[in-house]
């Protein structure tokens, strides 16, 4: 661990010592502690003065040393939320420092229990070993175990802080987007974009491939794209021939340049469509590969017929009326991290 990441540890623990000690002191004041005198020949003397009385004793049995200034109940609840901190940190399930990163799939109530289970414990140990549990109200001391972990759960775990702010990151769309290097952008492409996923989770807009973007959503749904393909030749004819097989309500795709137009988002203006992120008029500034030479566009082609029934160039509706439900041949997971979640991966061909 370097040097900033015990400065981030460091800082977090005080955070959260200062914190827990402010609000266990001030529970123990409002709710823990009666209010009234513990004897009725004592008037004045209430049960916050015995608890003090027993500290100051235990003191001076066991620690002659320390001042008496220092043996309070403030000080007593400080010490023990330090101690507790320093077991919680060491545990295997809890780790205060996430490096700011989201767990989306955590369990919150698996780890709201382990938390409870430490608090509920150490707490008990505390207020027996000082001797307050028959000064002390049980109703209040029970919910305290309940509210501790809760403060922990949510100072843990950022994206829950941020659910209880009205803003959910498990509930955002994360998109990404593939494009040429020499594309040109619309006036408020990305605004366009995000309302364009609002309906669809696959986008493609441009010459071909020029421009391409996907949810998750799409991708479990769809795929990857497949790497047998190799040169520059049918990669999208493949992958967008899948948007119709399996996310067709999903997509919009208008490449009339290559005659595959499905959910336009202009249905009576395919050219507008067409250029309504991008400008389709790709710039010719990088030289075109030649797939004939090595003869890479041979190979796709015939890794074309053979993967599907028909060729499906180019789309017409009674070939998307019989588009396939899997694939001819089979198909391979390259990224096993992304393509897990592929929806039905053995019915669309995939070995698994």
């Amino acid at each position: 661990m370097d040097f900033n990441k015990y400065i981030k540890y460091s800082i977090r623990f005080l955070f959260l010592q200062s914190l827990l000690t402010y609000l266990v002191t001030l529970y123990f004041d409002r709710f823990l502690i009666p209010k009234i005198d513990i004897y009725q020949n004592q008037p004045g003397f209430t049960f916050r003065n015995q608890i003090d009385v027993n500290l100051l004793e235990d003191a001076q049995r066991f620690f002659p040393w320390v001042n008496e200034t220092f043996i309070k109940i403030d000080t007593s609840i400080a010490f023990f939320i330090f101690i507790f901190l320093i077991f919680l940190y060491s545990t295997k399930f809890y780790t205060y420092v996430n490096e700011l990163s989201f767990s989306l799939d955590r369990s919150y109530i698996d780890e709201y229990f382990s938390i409870y289970l430490v608090w509920t414990s150490s707490l008990m140990v505390f207020v027996t070993l000082f001797r307050f549990s028959n000064l002390i109200s049980r109703g209040y001391l029970v919910l305290l175990t309940f509210l501790i972990p809760f403060v922990l759960l949510v100072f843990r775990n950022s994206e829950f802080l941020s659910s209880l702010l009205g803003r959910s990151v498990t509930n955002e769309n994360y998109l990404t987007f593939n494009l040429k290097d020499d594309s040109i952008f619309r006036k408020d492409w990305a605004s366009k974009l995000v309302s364009l996923h609002d309906v669809h989770s696959f986008v493609q807009n441009g010459h071909g491939d020029q421009f391409h973007s996907y949810l998750p959503e799409a991708v479990r749904r769809i795929g990857l794209w497949d790497e047998r393909f190799c040169g520059l030749s049918r990669q999208a004819a493949d992958y967008f021939w899948r948007c119709v097989m399996y996310n067709i309500e999903g997509s919009t795709i208008q490449d009339t340049i290559h005659r595959r137009i499905i959910n336009p988002i202009f249905p009576n203006d395919v050219e507008k469509s067409r250029g309504w992120l991008v400008n389709p008029d790709v710039r010719q500034i990088d030289g075109v590969h030649d797939n004939t030479a090595n003869h890479q566009g041979e190979i796709s082609e015939k890794l074309m017929s053979i993967k599907y029934p028909f060729e499906p160039f180019p789309w017409t509706i009674e070939k998307i009326s019989r588009r396939p439900k899997r694939t001819v041949i089979d198909n391979f997971i390259t990224y096993p991290y992304f393509e897990k979640d592929i929806y039905n991966l053995r019915e669309k061909g995939y070995i698994i």
